[in-house]
């Protein structure tokens, strides 16, 4: 994945997250009295909650739903507001090990990344894989020992 792309799928999961609890405060009013509680924004912020932990790149837990929760239940804000808000929730909650490591990942080299890949093979199922795929091109057991072994 690029930069670029990275950037990308940040700003559509911000907006879209936004989006969703923006609509959530701005329909609340349609609500009973009795439904307009805490209850009535749990189902929103577990729901924005589980989108941005599978949306994130470390696909881990993710933001507590309760953070969102809090969110909801204060003051009315305008889609801005709330995709700041969430910005800064996923930027909060992004591991930045992974990030580093996909910058690196990208600077990497053929020969790096196959080396990479055979040597984790190597370490995890004892024996060296048949073909590895780089970058869309999947080279065969010869082909990449000749980039290994080409100095």
């Amino acid at each position: 994945m690029t930069i670029k792309e990275l950037i990308k799928e940040k700003k559509v999961l911000v907006d879209t997250c936004a989006k969703i609890c923006h609509f959530a405060q701005e329909h609340s009013h349609d609500w009973d009295a009795e439904f307009r509680d805490e209850n009535a924004f749990q189902h929103t912020s577990y729901t924005v909650a589980c989108f941005m932990a599978q949306s994130s790149l470390t696909y881990d837990d993710g933001v507590e739903w309760h953070v969102v929760l809090d969110q909801l239940m204060s003051d009315f804000k305008t889609i801005p507001e709330w995709q700041k808000i969430i910005s800064n929730l996923v930027t909060d909650h992004l591991n930045m090990e992974v990030i580093d490591q996909a910058y690196k990942r990208m600077a990497m080299t053929t020969k790096e990344l196959i080396k990479e890949f055979v040597d984790d093979h190597k370490e995890h199922f004892g024996c060296y894989p048949a073909e590895v795929e780089v970058n869309d091109v999947v080279y065969s057991w010869h082909q990449y020992w000749e980039i290994l072994d080409d100095e």
